[in-house]
C-alpha cells in the first residue's frame, strides 16, 4: 500500500517547500547582483571552508656516482631542493639545514627529514622541481647567510626563468619531464647573494623536473633521474596530504599585500615622478627608514606620494592596470604595524630588507602577512630609494 499524506499536512508542506526555494533563488539573485569585490570575498570565504590538499615533494635518497674535488677525496654535502608554478609561487629547502654530510664518490645519502608542500588550489597546470647536490669547501659560510634566505632566492630565480620562458625545451611529451632548466640560468636571476653562494661552492651535480596536473603530479610515485653529466643520482616523492608538511609555500598575494588588488579601476597614472616634488621622506637615505616611511604615507592614503616610490618595473609586474588598483588598495589601509625588520644588505644604489607587517582595514586587524624581502633601488634622477621587487619568504632572519 502506497503512503498518502492528508490534505492539510499537503497544503502546509507545499508552502514550505515553495517558501524554501523562493529564499534561494532571492538569495542566488542578491550574490549575483553585487560588486566584484563582493564575489573575491566570496571566493575567499569559500577557500576557507574548502579542504585543502597540499603536493608535497619529499626528496629521497641521493647517490654519488664522482667524488668532491678535494685532496681527500670527501665533501661536505647539502642537497638544495628548489620548486615553483608557473604563477610565481615559489620555495626551497637546504638538507641538512645546519650542518653538512661528509660524503665520498659511491656514497648513497638521504639528507631530508622533510619536504616542500604547497596547497594544490594554488597551482595552475604544472609544478616545476629543481635539485641541486652541493659540496661546501667552506663549512663556516652559512654562518654568515640564512640557508631560508638562499634557498628562496633561488627558488624565486626558478620562478623568473619560467615565467621568462627560458627553458632548454618545451614541456611537451607524457609524464614527468627531465632537464628543463640550466642551473647556470637559475643563479643568473637569482641575484648577487645566490651568485656569490655557489661561485665559492662546488656544484656535484643538479637536475630539474615536471610534474603535471593532468597525470594527477605523479602522486605516491618516487621520481628518480640522474644528472646529466651522471655525477649523482636524484630521486624525490611526490605526496597528496590534507595538512602541508615541512617547509608550506604561501599564497603569492602580494599585489593586494604591497600594491593593491587584482580589481580593475579605469584610472590615469599621476603624472608625477620621484624627480618632481612628490617624495617620501627617506630617513637620512636608510632603506628601513625609506620603507617605514612608505608606509606610514600609506596608512595616510598619500596614494600620489608612495606611487612614485614605485619602479616601473613593479607597477608592470605587480600593478597591471594602473593607478586606480593600488589606489584602491591604498586608500583601504588605516595602520600599519612594523612586526620585524631585517636588512639584508645595502649599498650605494640598492638594498635588499625583510619586514613584516601587521594592517589595520577599517578597523579590523588584517592577518600578520608573511614576511616579505624587497628590492629596493636608487632612483637616477635624484638618489632616492625606489621599490623595484617584493616577495614572500618564510621568515624575517
Amino acid at each position: 500500500m502506497g503512503f498518502k499524506m492528508h490534505p492539510k499536512k499537503s497544503k502546509f508542506f507545499i508552502l514550505i517547500t515553495t517558501s524554501f526555494i523562493c529564499i534561494i533563488l532571492i538569495t542566488l539573485f542578491e550574490i549575483s547582483s553585487k560588486p566584484t569585490t563582493n564575489v573575491l570575498a566570496n571566493s575567499i570565504i569559500n577557500r576557507m571552508i574548502t579542504p585543502k590538499e597540499y603536493i608535497i615533494i619529499q626528496p629521497q635518497e641521493i647517490v654519488l656516482h664522482k667524488s668532491p674535488s678535494s685532496f681527500t677525496g670527501e665533501g661536505n654535502f647539502r642537497l638544495l631542493t628548489i620548486i615553483s608554478d608557473d604563477q610565481g609561487h615559489s620555495g626551497g629547502l637546504f638538507c641538512p639545514g645546519t650542518e653538512t654530510i661528509v660524503v665520498r664518490k659511491g656514497d648513497s645519502v638521504t639528507p631530508c627529514a622533510t619536504g616542500i608542500s604547497i596547497e594544490d588550489n594554488l597551482i595552475k597546470d604544472h609544478l616545476y622541481i629543481m635539485m641541486i647536490a652541493v659540496n661546501e669547501k667552506d663549512k663556516n659560510k652559512m654562518i654568515n647567510v640564512s640557508t631560508t634566505i638562499i634557498s628562496n632566492l633561488a627558488a624565486r630565480g626558478l620562478s623568473k626563468a619560467i615565467i621568462a620562458g627560458l627553458g632548454l625545451s618545451e614541456p611537451l611529451g607524457v609524464g614527468v619531464i627531465i632537464g628543463l632548466f640550466a642551473l647556470d640560468t637559475i643563479i643568473s636571476l637569482a641575484g648577487d647573494e645566490v651568485a656569490n653562494y655557489f661561485q665559492d661552492e662546488e656544484v656535484l651535480g643538479s637536475q630539474s623536473f615536471l610534474v603535471r596536473r593532468e597525470n594527477n603530479w605523479n602522486s605516491g610515485m618516487t621520481i628518480k633521474a640522474d644528472a646529466d653529466d651522471n655525477s649523482v643520482s636524484f630521486s624525490f616523492l611526490v605526496e597528496t596530504s590534507s595538512s602541508g608538511q615541512g617547509i608550506i609555500i604561501p599564497e603569492l598575494n602580494l599585489t593586494k599585500v604591497v600594491s593593491g588588488s587584482n580589481i580593475s579601476t579605469p584610472y590615469s597614472s599621476p603624472k608625477n615622478s620621484f624627480s618632481e616634488s612628490l617624495e617620501i621622506p627617506n630617513s637620512n637615505g636608510n632603506a628601513t627608514g625609506f620603507l617605514r616611511s612608505y608606509y606610514d604615507m600609506v596608512s595616510q592614503h598619500k596614494c600620489n606620494m608612495t606611487w612614485t616610490g614605485l619602479t616601473e618595473n613593479f607597477k608592470s609586474n605587480y600593478n597591471k592596470d594602473g593607478f586606480g588598483e593600488y589606489q584602491d588598495w591604498c586608500q583601504g589601509i588605516n595602520k600599519v604595524e612594523f612586526i620585524c625588520t631585517n636588512v639584508i644588505q645595502e649599498k650605494n644604489d640598492k638594498a635588499s630588507v625583510v619586514i613584516k607587517i601587521r594592517y589595520y582595514k577599517a578597523g579590523d586587524v588584517i592577518t600578520n602577512a608573511d614576511p616579505l624581502r624587497f628590492e629596493l633601488i636608487k632612483s637616477n634622477s635624484n638618489n632616492n630609494w625606489m621599490i623595484n621587487d617584493a616577495y614572500y619568504v618564510n621568515s624575517c632572519y
